[in-house]
């Protein structure tokens, strides 16, 4: 079903007022205590023996609970370590969540880098509303040659073209950059930013390229343009109307194209040629292309939502980029050059890219040679002079300068920089907030991204780790409870440790005791290279093999405590292939009477196009986070959240979580968790998907089942194909014919 774009809940426990939305809510959770008796099952008693006392007491249930079968160290005889009790719990909350969405802007650590850069260029992609061709096709529509030298086309783009008047070349072999041939800038270069139309220069019989010329010329080399129906170029019009403004860049083509040298007509269609044009968008990001269901309309489908439209959220467009500049980098090379150097984006959006992207260059940040690996010495020509003191506090400068300059109501400082080699805790180093400060002060040691944490910090601005090392070391996390500034790590959940989050849970929760994992990745990107020094592998490899700890401790039936399946992660650096990271892995797992299971998978991750909608969904969700606050009937002072914010679980591999809070890897967990605190901002139940209307028979007036009921399924022909029925019964997977049922009574 579409996904609708507003709602409003219709409650008396919520309230929509000009400042704030309120809402009451019942929490419901159960607590479970441990008696020190000893449950023993009878052997002759099948499983559902007698419940004896132990030396620490008697359980007080009754009857004797039954223990399952078939597990390790379970069955007849088996002694269960303590009486389970299990208490349901309520607590009741009132929410309250900030209606008005400040100005937002995020300063990334590694802005010249794969990740910064690509996070860049979406947000301005998406802001100028651009498209561009991509490795798939264009989208040629209908290609027409009519009398008078009338060419009409829809969509496409100017490539190879040269303009007689002005000589214009477009950079990287003739490209036209920029959206519409009107008010050119930098004709130099060939760069034309408008919105506006794009026309496109091929020769129809690939000779020798197109030919745009001055006024009364003609389209020479038997060339054929295409017009975009976005600005101005509607189809239909002719080759007259493709000028430049004031610039005397035209294409009148009167003559039309001669006979002889690529005249065309309507050429026959191909589906490899339909391909549309790629626009921007923001897939890949749970807030913005991320759905929710509120529930079920009056003939009984699902209604769903954007994420974004269960609060206010700043829009992503409106990410500030102007001003001063809102992030550092070790290398000085400006955006648009970083961009040329990650090969992320397809060619034709860069040169689109270029003239926004050129003049935005990252401010020098912190290089620390021993805590990234040495081959990124090269890279190394931006830097902040002075002591640790110094630095750190040229870095805070930086913050209020951009927060000033950019007349910003919040700033997200978010690590997108380098892995760095893990830093020990040490004992009157690192431990506390104070010994930090005082580490700083004496130019002790300290890591580059903890030097960002600590400013951001003291800076009031959230600061968020993207990388896999220990960033937040305790003296940190303890500075920012103290300020009360949210914090989160640690590494940005994308690709292959993404697929495992889901695939062992998958695999646990079915029953099947996996034993074995083993995770191979290549990459050519700088983080590859960075990779390849054994110190800094070695932090990737904690976050990436954490990650299945919950699920194997979730099943006390499968796994004996301290077992754990084996786990290897390999990282290799490919520089071919580039951004384009390579996943292969193995997972085998045991089934019943000694059998075993092995899948593998290869994934093919774009590294950067993974990561760069998870750390906009970073600064959305941590922003929103600072707008929610709530209270307890038991404690009716208003608070936050706790300054770690473990809600961002489902984004990091190794998500940081407060002290003594279970740790959450298993991906579905992780995103209800976002998915029910937000709905419980406006009022809304958990999503439990139970759906109990539809599995009774009887229906109270609570649960009546809405839209038409009709009998259950059609009988179906396995041969034929199947009909679709009111209530999206289609039968069985294989198309089994169903046994038709009574109609049930309605009350």
């Amino acid at each position: 079903m579409e996904a609708t774009a507003q709602f409003f809940v219709e409650s008396p426990d919520v309230v929509y007022g000009p400042e704030a939305i309120e809402a009451q809510y019942e929490y419901r959770t159960t607590r479970v205590s441990r008696e020190g008796g000893v449950l023993k099952v009878d052997q002759g008693a099948g499983g559902g023996g007698v419940l004896e006392s132990g030396a620490a007491g008697d359980c007080s249930m009754s009857p004797a609970p039954s223990l399952p079968q078939g597990g390790k160290g379970m069955g007849p005889g088996v002694h269960c370590a303590a009486c389970l009790q299990v208490h349901p719990t309520t607590t009741r909350f009132t929410f309250r969540t900030v209606r008005q969405v400040p100005r937002l802007g995020v300063m990334l650590v590694g802005w010249g880098g794969n990740n910064g850069s690509t996070l860049t260029a979406a947000v301005l992609a998406n802001r100028l509303r651009l498209s561009w061709p991509t490795r798939s096709g264009r989208k040629l529509g209908r290609v027409l040659a009519g009398g008078g030298g009338s060419l009409q086309a829809a969509g496409g783009f100017c490539r190879g073209l040269q303009g007689a008047a002005g000589g214009c070349r477009g950079r990287g072999g003739g490209v036209l950059r920029g959206r519409g041939l009107q008010e050119a800038r930098d004709l130099s270069r060939g760069t034309f930013p408008r919105l506006g139309a794009w026309s496109e220069g091929h020769s129809w019989d690939w000779g020798p390229g197109a030919r745009l010329c001055g006024a009364g010329g003609h389209a020479g080399g038997g060339a054929w343009l295409r017009a975009d129906t976005e600005e101005g170029f509607r189809e239909g019009r002719s080759l007259r109307c493709l000028r430049s403004r004031g610039r005397g860049l035209g294409a009148a083509a009167s003559a039309g194209p001669r006979p002889g040298r690529g005249a065309f007509t309507t050429p026959t269609h191909h589906p490899a040629l339909s391909t549309a044009p790629q626009e921007a968008n923001y897939y890949g990001s749970l807030t913005q292309a991320g759905t929710v269901s509120l529930g079920l309309d009056a003939e009984g489908q699902e209604v769903f939502v954007p994420f974004s439209a269960l609060l206010p959220m700043v829009a992503p467009n409106d990410l500030a980029f102007d001003g001063s500049p809102p992030g550092w980098d070790i290398s000085s090379l400006n955006l648009a050059e970083a961009m040329r150097r990650a090969k992320v984006l397809d060619w034709e959006l860069q040169e689109q890219l270029w003239p926004h992207m050129e003049a935005l260059r990252p401010r020098p940040s912190v290089y620390i040679p021993e805590f990234i690996a040495a081959n990124q010495s090269t890279r190394a020509d931006n830097l902040i002079p002075g002591s640790r003191a110094q630095q750190l506090e040229q870095i805070r400068k930086d913050i209020r300068d951009f927060r000033s300059s950019a007349g910003l109501d919040k700033v997200v400082v978010l690590w997108t920089a380098n892995t760095e080699r893990f830093c020990e805790v040490v004992p009157g180093l690192n431990d506390t907030a104070e010994n930090l400060l005082r580490t700083i002060e004496l130019g002790l040691e300290v890591s580059p991204s903890t030097l960002f944490a600590v400013a951001s910090i003291l800076e009031g601005c959230a600061f968020l780790n993207g990388s896999p090392q220990n960033t937040l070391v305790p003296g940190a996390l303890e500075l920012a409870c103290q300020r009360r500034v949210f914090v989160g790590g640690d590494d940005f959940k994308s690709g292959q440790t993404k697929v495992k989050s889901v695939l062992v849970d998958f695999l646990i929760s079915s029953g099947l005791k996996t034993m074995s994992i083993v995770s191979y990745n290549h990459l050519g990107n700088n983080d590859g290279q960075n990779l390849s020094a054994p110190l800094q592998f070695r932090s990737k490899e904690v976050s990436k093999s954490n990650v299945v700890d919950d699920m194997v401790q979730s099943n006390p039936v499968l796994y004996m405590p301290g077992e754990e399946p084996d786990h290897c992660v390999v990282i290799k650096y490919v520089p071919y292939v580039g951004d384009s990271k390579r996943a292969l892995d193995e997972y085998t797992s045991e089934l019943m009477l000694g059998g075993t299971n092995t899948l593998v998978l290869h994934n093919t991750c774009e590294d950067s196009l993974l990561a760069a909608p998870i750390m906009l969904d970073l600064a959305l969700l941590t922003e929103l986070c600072q707008r929610v606050s709530f209270c307890t009937d038991t404690d009716p002072e208003p608070q936050t959240f706790h300054p770690v914010l473990s809600l961002l679980s489902f984004l990091f591999k190794a998500p940081l979580v407060p002290p003594g809070s279970p740790v959450i890897n298993a991906l579905f967990r992780q995103r209800s968790c976002i998915e029910n605190i937000l709905r419980a901002c406006v009022g809304l139940p958990p999503q439990n998907h139970m759906l109990l209307e539809h599995k009774m028979e009887r229906p109270g007036p609570s649960l009546k089942q809405v839209g038409p009921l009709t009998a259950a399924c059609p009988v179906l022909n396995k041969k034929g194909p199947v009909p679709a029925s009111t209530n999206g019964c289609t039968g069985d997977a294989n198309g089994h014919p169903q046994v038709e049922e009574p109609q049930m009574p309605t009350t």
